[in-house]
C-alpha cells in the first residue's frame, strides 16, 4: 500500500483491455471504468484518467510502416504517433460522454491545460498529448504535472512477472519492484509507436524523479482499486 492520504490519482487504462481477443470493442470495460471514477470522485480524490490506442492503433501503425515503408506514401514515425493519438482521444472522447450529466468532466488535448483551476470533482480525462512517448508517458507527466500521490496503471495481467508471462509462465510474480527494477525490465522492449510494452522509459524517467508511486492493476476489473485502497493486496507496486 503507499503510505500517504491519497487526494490525486491519475489512471492509465491500457488500449488492449478495451478490445477482446478478436479486436472487439468491449463497452463493459468503459461502464466499470466510468464506475470506478464516480466512486473514486464520490470520496474527495481527484481523478485523471488518460486511455491507451490497444489494437486499433498497433493494426494502423503495423500494416502502414509494413506497405508503405519503401513507398513515396510512407509515414514516418511521427506522423505514426499523431495517428496513435488520435486514436485514443477516440477512446477518452467515448469515457467522457458516458460520465457526461453524472459528474464534471473535461476533457484536455494540450500539456498547459493540466494547470488550469477545477474543482475536485471534476475528472479530467485524456489520451495522447505528444508524439515520441506512449500513453504511459503521458499518464506519468500528467502526474507530475498535478503532482499526484500515485499512478495506477491497469494492465493485462495480476502482477509484473520477472519474465513475459505469455510466453514464459515460469516466471516470478513480482509485488513491488523499485524503479531500477522495473527499468532493468523493460530495457530489452521496443519503443516505438504501438509497441510501447509494459511501460516506456521516457514514463519511467518522469515518476523516478518525482518519486510518484506506480500500482500495476489488472485492468479486467477496474473497480478492484478501491479494494486495493482498503487495503487488499493486490498488483504490483514501483515505488522508490
Amino acid at each position: 500500500m503507499v503510505d500517504v492520504k491519497l487526494s490525486k490519482i491519475v489512471i492509465k487504462y491500457g488500449g488492449s483491455q478495451l478490445y477482446d481477443e478478436s479486436g472487439t470493442i468491449l463497452p463493459e470495460r468503459f461502464k466499470l471504468l466510468a464506475e470506478l471514477i464516480i466512486r473514486l470522485c464520490d470520496t474527495g480524490i481527484s481523478t485523471y484518467v488518460v486511455l491507451g490506442g490497444g489494437k486499433p492503433t498497433r493494426d494502423i501503425v503495423q500494416k502502414f510502416s509494413r506497405s508503405l515503408v519503401n513507398s513515396k506514401f510512407g509515414l514516418n514515425a511521427t506522423q505514426l504517433d499523431h495517428i496513435s493519438i488520435e486514436v485514443t482521444r477516440i477512446h477518452s472522447q467515448l469515457l467522457r460522454f458516458m460520465l457526461s450529466g453524472k459528474m464534471e468532466t473535461r476533457f484536455v488535448t494540450r500539456y498547459e491545460e493540466l494547470f488550469d483551476e477545477v474543482l475536485p470533482s471534476t475528472v479530467t480525462v485524456a489520451g495522447g498529448l505528444f508524439p515520441g512517448q506512449s500513453t504511459n508517458g503521458t499518464a506519468a507527466l500528467v502526474s507530475e504535472a498535478v503532482e499526484a500521490d500515485l499512478l495506477v496503471n491497469f494492465f493485462g495481467f495480476d502482477n509484473i512477472h520477472s519474465e513475459d508471462p505469455t510466453t514464459n509462465r515460469k516466471g516470478k510474480t513480482l509485488t513491488s519492484l523499485s524503479y531500477e527494477d522495473l527499468n532493468k525490465l523493460i530495457s530489452g522492449f521496443k519503443q516505438e509507436p504501438g509497441h510501447y510494452e509494459l511501460f516506456d522509459l521516457l514514463a519511467l524517467n518522469y515518476v523516478k524523479r518525482s518519486k510518484i508511486p506506480v500500482l500495476f492493476l489488472n485492468g479486467n476489473n477496474p473497480l478492484k482499486l478501491k479494494e486495493y485502497l482498503s487495503g487488499t493486496k493486490l498488483g504490483t507496486l514501483v515505488k522508490a
